[in-house]
């Protein structure tokens, strides 16, 4: 009678060596990143500090505006300030950020039902 033990469990096979030529160089598709929107969108990535400093000195919060304002008239409205380099429009209150893009749905003005206003930074 033969034991359980004299036999193998799992047979290895001999292979050839694999020749680094014949690999498959297929390249492993990558996840896409989901794109945080920046909280503060004056800082650009190849900023030094004292940039950000000086441009955060420079950038004021303005809460409350209204949906329908446009950049221009926030940059008319703050010219007797001093020179108006950007206008940001943040925290847009739109129907479905899951569909479609925020500036699209900003363009088209798909905004959240009973929504009045948005933040901006000047």
């Amino acid at each position: 009678m033969e034991s359980l033990f004299s036999k193998p469990a799992i047979q290895i096979k001999e292979t050839q060596d694999i020749d680094p030529s014949n690999e498959i160089n297929e390249e492993i598709p990558k996840k896409e990143e989901k794109k945080v929107e920046n909280p503060l969108p004056w800082i650009l990535k190849n900023m030094s500090a004292a940039e950000i400093k000086d441009r955060e000195d420079r950038t004021v919060f303005v809460g409350n505006v209204p949906l329908d304002t446009k950049r221009k008239t926030l940059k008319k409205f703050f010219e007797d300030c001093g020179e108006v380099e950007t206008v940001w429009l943040r925290s847009v209150p739109i129907e479905n950020k899951y569909r479609g893009s925020i500036k699209g749905n900003v363009i088209t003005k798909h905004f959240k039902e009973g929504a009045t206003n948005c933040n901006a930074y000047v």
